[in-house]
């Protein structure tokens, strides 16, 4: 009978015995994957995603057109009008030169803007309506390109345009739509055929002043002319003209022509830019920040 049981405990210490090594044999196992072993599969990092951006805040409402103690021709056109900033505009803090291109746009426009492209400038084209056959592209390839594209007149007929109010109006109302349906923007600018003072317009011109500023516009006159409409203009008078003008200004509004009779304004334009910036000019374009220079 003894010799049974001893039989059990020994088999029983055999039994425990065997565990412990077993369980031993695992532990070191664990420890040597920690240790030195393969790191453990850990789940992918989630992508991170920017923050949607949030949305641009609502454009203010236009103020609506309320005719209230309009009459006349004030009545016209109530469309024509545009919105000024809520600041007044500012002469230039550098010595700035605006280059300004009338009458356009012509045959030469787009050599014009490869001129300003190569130089780095923006400047400002006042342009005509009527006659432009063929030359719908360049307004908006002016818009397209940084220049400020402004209203000069429809017709150019002097004594069409100047005879009344009216007759302003009407003019101004037909380049205006055409600038807004070949471009999509809306002219914000203008200069008066002639300038806002001449032979034609001094019975009527402070009158067109006040009505158009009321509908929200700026006009520029220039301080400097090229005088290219003058018979027999030639690249050196057209450079000459300007740049014996331009050493002692500040900022310079400088009147050009883009037309097809204009050949040495075109030539001459690389030098005039050249000139310029020897005498320390920046160049910019005409907006309604800018503070006009008109005639009195």
């Amino acid at each position: 009978m003894h010799r049974r049981k001893n039989r059990r405990l020994r088999t029983i210490l055999w039994i425990t015995v065997a565990l412990l090594a077993a369980g031993a044999l695992t532990l070191a196992a664990v420890l040597t994957f920690s240790a030195g072993g393969a790191a453990p599969v850990s789940p992918p990092a989630a992508e991170e995603v920017d923050p949607p951006e949030p949305p641009e805040p609502p454009l203010p409402p236009e103020e609506p057109y309320d005719p209230t103690g309009l009459s006349g021709y004030q009545l016209k056109y109530p469309e024509m009008r545009v919105k000024r900033p809520n600041r007044n505009p500012q002469g230039p803090e550098e010595k700035t030169a605006y280059l300004t291109f009338d009458d356009g746009p012509s045959k030469f426009t787009p050599e014009i803007l490869d001129i300003l492209d190569r130089y780095g400038v923006k400047a400002t084209f006042f342009v005509v309506g009527e006659g432009k056959e063929g030359f719908d592209s360049y307004y908006k390839e002016i818009a397209d390109r940084g220049h400020t594209l402004a209203m000069h007149t429809q017709t150019h007929d002097y004594k069409k345009i100047y005879a009344s109010v009216d007759a302003f109006l009407d003019d101004y109302h037909q380049i205006f739509t055409k600038i807004e349906r070949l471009t999509g923007t809306t002219p914000e600018l203008f200069r008066f055929p002639g300038g806002s003072v001449n032979g034609y317009n001094k019975k009527v011109n402070t009158a067109i002043i006040e009505e158009m500023t009321r509908r929200g516009f700026l006009y520029y006159d220039w301080n400097v002319s090229s005088a290219d409409s003058a018979k027999g203009t030639t690249v050196e008078t057209v450079k000459g003209n300007i740049l014996n003008a331009t050493p002692d200004l500040h900022r310079a509004i400088i009147l050009m022509h883009d037309a097809s009779d204009k050949r040495p304004t075109v030539d001459a334009l690389p030098e005039v830019i050249e000139g310029l910036r020897a005498q320390g000019f920046v160049f910019d374009r005409l907006t309604q920040d800018v503070k006009p220079y008109t005639y009195q």
